[in-house]
């Protein structure tokens, strides 16, 4: 599945936006609603796509990719409601990109995502991690047996609900092979989002198959708006 992070701060877009990716099975990785916050996101998180308004306020999002020019090379959706050419060459900068002037309809949208992620989506055809097993040879573990993941110095330990896997591999580097289902909540635990039984009062941890999951403080605000888009605790 494609992931992508949201960056728009009129509330009344966000929303449409969600629902848009929801209808077209895209991810939400996170929603920003200004550069400062836009940038942290990207930098936590792995993602395929940014769908950003040109205009944040005071702030135009432009200013994201001068700050950090890797982030040029992340396909992006520009959004507009105005016919500024200077944004629109502005937008130019960024290597991979396309521009629509709202309102944009669910179908456009989808034009314009198969057409920057088409080789993403050929890419995450195979829900599988690839890891080997006691006697050296290759499992491939589909996504959906994996209920969390918790990384301990240079290795991470893979929790299914009959078995573990330890792999010499970054929480990090794991995620980058995994889809959107997969939420970091603590710098060494990503969740299955799949598999999520209720959250802890206060939200200090996540609850899944008997395990009680801590959320890092940092990531706490991520995880309440993406608690809100996809879930009703109970």
């Amino acid at each position: 599945m494609i992931k992508a992070i949201i960056i728009e701060d009129d509330l009344i877009w966000k929303n449409k936006l969600v629902i848009m990716l929801e209808y077209l099975k895209v991810g939400v990785s996170g929603i920003a609603d200004s550069v400062s916050t836009a940038s942290e996101l990207i930098s936590k998180h792995k993602t395929d796509l940014i769908i950003a308004d040109v205009n944040l306020g005071n702030q135009k999002i432009f200013e994201l990719y001068n700050k950090n020019v890797a982030f040029c090379t992340l396909p992006t959706i520009f959004l507009t409601q105005s016919d500024n050419e200077i944004d629109y060459a502005s937008a130019k900068k960024v290597t991979n990109h396309l521009y629509l002037v709202k309102p944009v309809h669910k179908l456009s949208l989808k034009s314009a995502i198969d057409m920057l992620c088409k080789n993403n989506i050929a890419a995450t055809t195979n829900n599988t991690l690839s890891i080997k097993g006691k006697f050296n040879q290759v499992i491939k573990l589909p996504f959906e047996k994996i209920l969390f993941i918790k990384q301990t110095q240079h290795y991470s330990t893979i929790h299914t609900a009959v078995q573990q896997f330890v792999i010499k591999k970054s929480l990090s580097n794991l995620l980058k092979e995994l889809d959107s289902r997969f939420m970091q909540i603590h710098r060494s635990y990503c969740v299955n989002k799949d598999f999520i039984d209720n959250f802890g009062l206060g939200l200090e941890c996540i609850k899944i198959g008997g395990n009680d999951i801590p959320i890092g403080l940092t990531f706490k605000d991520d995880i309440k708006k993406v608690i809100s888009a996809n879930f009703s605790i109970k």
